[in-house]
């Protein structure tokens, strides 16, 4: 996760340790969002995803269920998976494609990051750091 987060400071002209001050009036300033980037396909893209991600967290209970200690957490090798209940997310966070077997039979790819993932019954195929949230 630290070299996402380099990445983040990266492309906003940060230093890996310079972290803005969130009480600093600029910083609020710099950070607020410019609506007219929706006209940016990349940002269309990113806000349509948000949109999406949003919309799925309220038509499901096991997404939106408040209770942390319903949450099953497993990692390892570059790869993230987190349940609850019948929903999982599965996370490749490698620099190259991973095959990774799920606690479950898949049933649906609810929402992926981007195209690509290809799901095998109880497995799940992920591009380069992508994500995907599956009904199980």
């Amino acid at each position: 996760m630290a070299l996402g987060r380099k990445r983040e400071f990266a492309a906003h002209e940060w230093a890996a340790g310079e972290v803005p001050d969130p009480q600093d009036p600029q910083t609020f300033i710099r950070s607020r969002l410019d609506w007219a980037e929706l006209d940016k396909p990349e940002h269309r893209e990113m806000y349509e995803f948000y949109r999406r991600l949003i919309a799925l967290r309220k038509s499901r209970a096991d997404l939106s269920d408040p209770r942390l200690s319903a949450v099953d957490v497993r990692h390892g090798n570059q790869i993230l998976l987190m349940r609850r209940g019948e929903c999982l997310v599965a996370a490749n966070l490698a620099g190259k494609p991973q095959r990774i077997t799920l606690p479950g039979v898949v049933h649906k790819v609810l929402l992926a990051t981007g195209d690509g993932a290809t799901v095998m019954r109880d497995r799940i195929e992920l591009p380069v750091e992508a994500a995907a949230i599956v009904a199980l």
